[in-house]
């Protein structure tokens, strides 16, 4: 899959099928949010997530991995509609909740099978409307409520 900025190809992710590669190769000289382009003016609102497969999946926005650095957080908010992370259902997800936590946005905690691990799995099941209308319905705002649902979310998965 091509990253580009400003029609510039500037790096590119490729998924391994083998089991003895790794299972992403990643190449990217820059912070980078995947999926930009992907944003529609009637968007209100966007999913978050850590994969390109989530992010292709729904038309949504990836960090390429479960942390946001400073430039990928301005990115997001550049991108001017309500942005709503959706971890993974992992704890590797935590550092997407904690960069909601400190930028103000909205965590999304779908209420899925244990088999489905993210909105990949999800969309492949369900389709895309199902699952960003799930994402829409099960997301909270503020640090206090993110916390809280964080903690019953990790009860139940």
């Amino acid at each position: 899959v091509p990253f580009t900025y400003q029609h510039h190809l500037v790096g590119y992710t490729a998924r391994a099928i083998g089991a003895h590669q790794p299972k992403y190769l990643q190449s990217l000289g820059m912070p980078y949010v995947f999926g930009t382009a992907l944003q529609r003016p009637n968007y209100t609102w966007v999913p978050v997530m850590e994969g390109v497969f989530d992010a292709l999946s729904v038309n949504g926005l990836s960090t390429l991995g479960n942390e946001v650095s400073e430039e990928q957080a301005d990115q997001l908010d550049a991108v001017g509609k309500t942005l709503v992370v959706v971890p993974d259902s992992d704890k590797s997800g935590d550092g997407l909740i904690q960069a909601a936590i400190d930028y103000g946005w909205s965590v999304s905690f779908p209420e899925w099978p244990a088999t489905v691990k993210d909105v990949n799995d999800a969309t492949c099941k369900y389709g895309p409307l199902f699952v960003l209308r799930h994402i829409w319905q099960t997301r909270v705002t503020g640090a206090t409520q993110i916390k809280l649902r964080l903690k019953l979310y990790r009860k139940h998965n």
